[in-house]
């Protein structure tokens, strides 16, 4: 079920690109609204920008891309979708 949730919610295309050549970026959101004392303690937990270096550093992945995008807040879906279209009209820069 949450992963049927998930699909309407963030459109889902399967990957087929072999991970070794592939460049990773990250998009991610945070907000307040959840106990974060383990994120605070590991930003990894919700940006995982180490543990992709260490992939890109042994091969699982082709490299970490240098610009990462993140939102900050509590944001309500249309806001997130103007967003998300804002930073993807960025095309990998």
């Amino acid at each position: 079920m949450l992963l049927e949730l998930a699909r309407r919610a963030i459109p889902y295309t399967p990957f087929e690109r072999e991970l070794s050549n592939t460049t990773v970026a990250l998009v991610s959101t945070a907000h307040t609204h959840y106990d974060h004392s383990e994120a605070d303690k590991d930003i990894n937990c919700v940006f995982p920008i180490e543990r992709l270096r260490e992939l890109a550093a042994d091969g699982t992945i082709k490299a970490v891309n240098a610009d990462f995008y993140g939102m900050m807040g509590y944001t309500l879906p249309p806001k997130e979708y103007r967003a998300a279209r804002s930073i993807l009209a960025l095309g990998g820069r």
